[in-house]
């Protein structure tokens, strides 16, 4: 860990550690030791998706370089390293391209002992007693890429990390994320969970719900499997009731998955705005609940 946090953590976040500027490492015990080292090693020479390096020359006269975390039609706003969030008007900019090179440092294979490197691995590759699903990060924008409501990160309303998800009726939704194939056991395995928790809110709305897919799968409208919701259920969807009033303030909400679902792999959720906009934030997978 003591390696991770000096040489890692101002762009990677791992077992909650650290700022997810770059991908967040926590599933990196389920990957090959090799493919670990070569990334360290030669971190250009894969990039993900979505984390590509952006450098943005401004007309002040500064050259700014990270990572495109959201954009609009005035503005678009850079990640840098220790998790610094910069918007910068369009106007302002002379010029932003899009570079073949990993904002992680190519020297790291000079710097880093190969002790020091099996050191990283070996603390990377703990199972997680917890995986985050969705915080603070705005790639989620990008992977809940259908259905007929809008998403958007709000950095003013949170109740953890720096911000939330605002959704506005009725929903986004993917039901296959990127690397999300999160098994649901009763007694968990390595890298399994069985407890789903996230905190809502929906001052002005009738309800709230959020949805997951199971292998790429929606669960049949009639039927009340893997969707969760709060006050009023207008969709037509049957649901699964976790209170019977909509949340006006931030609520954590923890479930038993597999208590309440049985087995499963999770590859998808859908937040959902029930009649007015709701908010989401902390979403995670754990092992065990919460105390």
């Amino acid at each position: 860990q003591k390696i991770f946090n000096q040489h890692c953590a101002t762009c990677h976040k791992a077992h909650d550690i650290g700022f997810a500027v770059g991908p967040d490492l926590t599933a990196e015990f389920r990957r090959a030791e090799e493919t670990i080292v070569h990334d360290i090693l030669a971190p250009s020479s894969r990039i993900v998706g979505g984390y590509e390096t952006y450098t943005a020359e401004i007309r002040d006269g500064r050259v700014l370089s990270g990572v495109l975390a959201a954009e609009s039609a005035s503005s678009l706003t850079l990640s840098l390293a220790g998790g610094v969030k910069l918007d910068v008007l369009r106007k302002d900019i002379k010029s932003l391209n899009a570079l073949d090179v990993s904002l992680m440092p190519e020297s790291l294979g000079t710097v880093l002992k190969p002790s020091d490197v099996a050191n990283v691995i070996a603390w990377l590759r703990q199972p997680p007693i917890r995986q985050v699903l969705f915080e603070d990060n705005p790639m989620i924008l990008n992977w809940l890429n259908e259905g007929g409501g809008t998403a958007s990160i709000d950095t003013s309303d949170k109740t953890s990390g720096i911000a939330s998800l605002k959704m506005t009726p009725l929903q986004r939704h993917s039901s296959r994320i990127p690397n999300w194939e999160f098994k649901i056991r009763e007694k968990p395995a390595p890298g399994e969970f069985r407890y789903l928790s996230f905190a809502w809110k929906a001052p002005n709305a009738k309800g709230v719900m959020i949805e997951i897919a199971d292998s790429g799968r929606w669960p049949s409208p009639n039927s009340p499997k893997r969707r969760y919701f709060s006050g009023k259920n207008t969709s037509e969807w049957k649901a699964t009731q976790v209170a019977n009033n909509t949340p006006k303030k931030w609520t954590f909400v923890t479930r038993d998955l597999w208590q309440d679902f049985g087995n499963l792999t999770l590859t998808g959720i859908a937040p959902t705005a029930l009649g007015g906009p709701a908010w989401f934030d902390r979403i995670e997978l754990l092992r065990s609940p919460k105390k």
